[in-house]
């Protein structure tokens, strides 16, 4: 019996010289997010190639080979996304880090590789497909125990979710009580309405994307009503919905609930600039 094919690989290349955002990441971070940065490429690299799935763990293993202590090392992986080193709406909609850069070297140097698993919905737009390409269910790859432990924290964010208020309690005279944001049932409406439409299902809720979801509460969908409707007016978007024909060489677009609650991106889509 053959040995399964090495996912990884084992050599990556490193620029010799950093481009503006990696730049500015390292102002901010220091050689300590030089040092986290290099780490999260190995660990990407040499696993599954182009990505790599956030975890509770994932700082104590980057702490293990530099020895930073665990909040620092948080602390470069936040400075890292809000730079844009890996893709936001990816960490939101998956909770993995990646990006269209570590994506390109990875799917390049795999060439030779006689099959690669790939998960569909983790490839960004602008990455070509390759002919060694198995596509797979990214449900599959994740370990039982990390799913598991991702349920438990869902079941934690539930309890909290729904009681967490907008604004601060005292600010209104006439003694109602401040609106509450239901972010687990509006990830419920979402995920029901990507699932029957082929888009990206939220599987980790992070506190960026709860900062989104709670702007639009406050000022633009104060009930879950409008939320319906507004994603049934996103699904009148051939774009949104990845039907419309993309650009040589790039992948279709497919919206997901981190992209479409961004101030500017709601503003874009509220305005039909997407629609046909």
């Amino acid at each position: 019996m053959g040995r399964p094919t090495k996912t990884g690989i084992d050599f990556f290349p490193l620029d010799c010289h950093f481009d503006e955002q990696t730049e500015l990441y390292l102002l901010e971070a220091g050689a300590e997010g030089l040092a986290v940065l290099v780490c999260l490429w190995q660990m990407i690299y040499s696993n599954r190639g182009y990505y790599i799935d956030d975890s509770p763990d994932l700082s104590l293993l980057i702490k293990r080979k530099i020895g930073l202590e665990p909040d620092r090392v948080g602390a470069c992986i936040t400075s890292a996304l809000n730079r844009g080193l890996f893709d936001l709406d990816q960490y939101h909609t998956f909770g993995i880090f990646t990006s269209r850069g570590i994506q390109r070297r990875y799917f390049d140097a795999a060439k030779k590789k006689k099959a690669i698993e790939v998960v569909d919905n983790y490839v960004l737009n602008g990455v070509n497909s390759g002919d060694n390409w198995i596509y797979v269910d990214g449900k599959a790859t994740k370990e039982k125990g990390e799913e598991k432990e991702k349920e438990k924290e869902k079941e934690k964010e539930k309890e909290k979710e729904d009681i967490e208020p907008i604004g601060s309690i005292g600010d209104r005279s006439d003694g109602a009580t401040p609106a509450r944001v239901p972010y687990s049932k509006i990830i419920e409406l979402w995920n029901e309405f990507a699932e029957a439409r082929g888009l990206p299902r939220v599987v980790k809720i992070t506190q960026a994307l709860r900062g989104q979801l709670g702007q639009r509460w406050r000022e633009d969908l104060p009930g879950l009503d409008r939320w319906s409707n507004y994603f049934g007016f996103c699904s009148e978007s051939a774009f949104l919905m990845g039907k419309a024909t993309p650009r040589p060489g790039e992948r279709p677009f497919r919206a997901t609930l981190s992209w479409i609650t961004k101030a500017g991106n709601f503003a874009k889509v509220a305005a039909r600039e997407y629609h046909e």
